[in-house]
């Protein structure tokens, strides 16, 4: 296993599979209830985690195994693992990788108070080293903020593209990260939305 910081845009905070065949349960935002319950069985596992995160190898991801990128499906799991966003809110993560990074987090605040964090800081944000701009995309339904980061300074690391579903009624977040974006034909922030909405909806 590795520990690292995990690598978010947000302001504030620097499983089971459903049987075949079967609907899965979902919250009113579209998120299966199962994802919510791989958190507290993360945390369960490692209590003492904070914002480093813990990192595993390889599959399986307690999410999905498969992920959705530029509207293709990639199943390579590069790791998995548990983080408290900000030191406080529990956190899953799943890694993928086929030539693009992708990463989704799950996490579930335990109160208002941190809910209210998870909100403020989906969008742009002021940094050095970067410059981000953030975008509402409508998915179904579904308001999907994407955040658009570029580096002025450094070209080579590419474009990335957050794209943060807000599940308000259980106090919790959906996120999807795609690193080097510019590797993929007309990535956008639609496509990012589409992508992070076409895996709640796998």
């Amino acid at each position: 296993m590795r520990r690292r910081t995990l690598a978010t845009t947000f302001a504030v905070l620097v499983g089971t599979t459903a049987c075949s065949g079967e609907p899965e349960d979902r919250t009113a935002a579209g998120v299966p209830e199962r994802w919510y319950t791989a958190v507290e069985e993360a945390l369960a596992d490692e209590p003492g985690i904070g914002s480093t995160a813990l990192v595993e190898s390889g599959g399986p991801c307690p999410l999905r195994d498969e992920v959705t990128l530029a509207g293709e499906e990639v199943s390579d799991v590069s790791g998995h693992g548990v983080v408290r966003l900000g030191g406080d809110v529990p956190a899953v993560l799943c890694e993928w990788y086929e030539e693009t990074p992708v990463q989704v987090v799950v996490a579930q605040a335990p109160d208002d108070d941190l809910f209210a964090e998870l909100v403020e800081g989906t969008g742009a944000v002021e940094q050095r080293g970067n410059e981000q701009t953030e975008q509402e995309v409508e998915v179904d339904g579904r308001t999907v903020v994407v955040v658009r980061t570029v580096f002025p300074t450094n070209p080579a690391a590419g474009t990335r593209f957050t794209a943060a579903l807000l599940d308000e009624d259980a106090r919790g977040l959906v996120q999807l990260e795609v690193d080097s974006a510019d590797e993929l034909d007309g990535y956008d922030e639609r496509s990012a939305a589409e992508d992070l909405v076409a895996f709640l909806d796998g």
